[in-house]
């Protein structure tokens, strides 16, 4: 992994400690969005999501982010293990529900 990649993941594992709403998010889905969501009842908040995300892989959050897959919302972490791998979970954000884990392919 190259410094910009350490760099960027550390930036939106701050973003995320500091904004108190699902943030960091993609493919449109931006803090306001994604906090409406929320509100509504829609989806969980992402913080439930990242903390069950760490427990099922330990290691260094480098980014999370919410977006619509076939109509389904999906909460996507990345996860730098102690090993240097990065491991991508995939969860429902509807329900927390674990959808897919696999290493994150180049």
């Amino acid at each position: 992994m190259n410094m910009r990649g350490v760099l960027c993941g550390t930036i939106a594992a701050l973003a995320l400690m500091l904004v108190p709403f699902p943030a960091a998010a993609t493919e449109g889905y931006g803090a306001a969005e994604a906090k409406a969501l929320v509100e509504k009842g829609i989806i969980i908040p992402m913080k439930t999501v990242v903390q069950k995300a760490e427990k099922l892989k330990s290691g260094r959050l480098l980014e999370a982010g919410l977006r619509k897959k076939r109509g389904l919302y999906v909460y996507d972490v990345e996860i730098l293990d102690a090993a240097g791998v990065v491991w991508e979970l995939k969860f429902n954000a509807a329900t927390g529900d674990l959808l897919e884990i696999e290493v994150e392919k180049d």
